[in-house]
Formats: C-alpha cells, sequence, structure tokens
C-alpha cells in the first residue's frame, strides 16, 4: 500500500554509510547469477567532502564512492571526470524527478520519487517505510526500480530482465534476517520427542 502523503523523518537513513554494512542481494530472474554483494570497506576525503568507498557500487549506485548529504540526497563521486551527482533524493515529493548524465557515457538518467510503501518483503525479511524509485535510462530506453527501506538501504532492484532482492545484510551491528531462538519449556520438548517417536 502507498502512502502519497510521506514526510521523511530526519532520524531516517535510506543508505546507512558506516564502514563494515554490507549487503548481499541474489538475482531472481535470470538464473544462474552469483550473488552480489555490496560492502563499506573505507572513507576517504574527496574535493572537501567526506565519501565512503562501497565494493561493487557502481552497479546499484552509479559509482564506489557516495556520501549522504545534510538534505538527505545521495550523491555519487565519478573518477571518470572527477564530479559528484546527486543519484536519490530522499526529501522528493511523490513525482518529483532529477536528471543527471553519467560521465563517458551517452546516457540521460531521470530518477522520479514514485511512492511511499508501508512494507516489502525479500528474502532478508519484511521491511517497513520503503521508498520506490522510478529510473528511466533515455539513452536505452529501458526503466527499472529501485526500493529503499529505512535504516537499512536498498532492498530490491529491478529491471527488465533482472530482479536483484536483499538475502542478507549488516547493518549497524544489525543482522538481517534476523533470526529467533525458541526456548522450549521441558514439557513441550517431552511432548515433542514422542510426536516424532
Amino acid at each position: 500500500m502507498s502512502n502519497p502523503a510521506y514526510t521523511l523523518q530526519d532520524s531516517v537513513d535510506y543508505l546507512p554509510l558506516r564502514v563494515g554494512n554490507s549487503w548481499t542481494y541474489e538475482e531472481q530472474i535470470t538464473p544462474n547469477v552469483p550473488d552480489i554483494e555490496l560492502v563499506i570497506t573505507d572513507s576517504l576525503m574527496l574535493q572537501g567532502n567526506s565519501y565512503h568507498l562501497v565494493q561493487n557500487g557502481e552497479g546499484l549506485l552509479y559509482s564506489n564512492f557516495v556520501r549522504m548529504d545534510s538534505l538527505h540526497q545521495l550523491r555519487s563521486f565519478f573518477t571518470d571526470d572527477s564530479s559528484e551527482r546527486i543519484i536519490f533524493d530522499f526529501t522528493a515529493e511523490i513525482g518529483d524527478s532529477l536528471i543527471f548524465v553519467q560521465p563517458n557515457a551517452p546516457s540521460i538518467t531521470v530518477v522520479e520519487f514514485c511512492c511511499h510503501k508501508d512494507s516489502v518483503e525479500v528474502p532478508a525479511g519484511t521491511f517497513l517505510n520503503v521508498i520506490e524509485f522510478v529510473i528511466s535510462d533515455f539513452s536505452s530506453g529501458s526503466v527499472s526500480i529501485c526500493e529503499f527501506a529505512a535504516n537499512v538501504g536498498i532492498i530490491r532492484g529491478q529491471g527488465t530482465n533482472s530482479m536483484l532482492v536483499l538475502k542478507s545484510a549488516s547493518i549497524n551491528g544489525n543482522k538481517y534476517p534476523i533470526i529467533t531462538s525458541v526456548r522450549q519449556s521441558g514439557s513441550s520438548w517431552t511432548q515433542m520427542k514422542s510426536t516424532f517417536r
């Protein structure tokens, strides 16, 4: 269910950037595709701004160097031309869009804030407070979606022949999926053993 009247709270972080955070994605449409892992391996200064180095980040984030500014805009730094571009704007209103051109590629990309979803379920769990962006590439005519969950990051990305979903993650010390242990009382355990004899 989408909610057209959504306001971003300051405490919400749609891509937690911290060294050691990692996300593992599995492909659900194209067969025999290995899992893709994003890992924040380092932080560094580039042209006066602090960026995080994301291993394999160029696939989902267009660059390996990203930062979240104080306005909740996700910015990527492109080493091809030493420039920065806003990739996702989490403070946008539904229907708003931004345009950027990737360096060394005749590609104009439009990212539109599509909707807010109360919850989305993927293998890593059911996540609340999800924002969906629609991404249009005018050079190829392709359209894809990217969904971010609050305080988790990207949980699903879908294109024409591909759908990557979050399989597992380690974010700010929290592990996903969350594994809960069930402690059996003595009587329940005895009853269970007798059932399977």
